[in-house]
């Protein structure tokens, strides 16, 4: 998980800023969305909370 949002983030540093329309920060923020959320499950599962998101 951890690797995955590594991977995440160093794809997103590699974008020009040419790239960086209006659909790439809509598609940025749902992918660190995802990860955030996964990244919190896996936390809750690790200290036995169960937060809801």
């Amino acid at each position: 998980m951890v690797d995955g949002l590594r991977q995440l983030i160093s794809a997103f540093d590699d974008v020009g800023p040419q790239d960086m329309t209006d659909v790439f920060y809509v598609h940025a923020f749902n992918e660190y969305d995802i990860a955030v959320r996964e990244l919190l499950q896996a936390v809750d599962r690790g200290t036995g909370s169960s937060m809801s998101i």
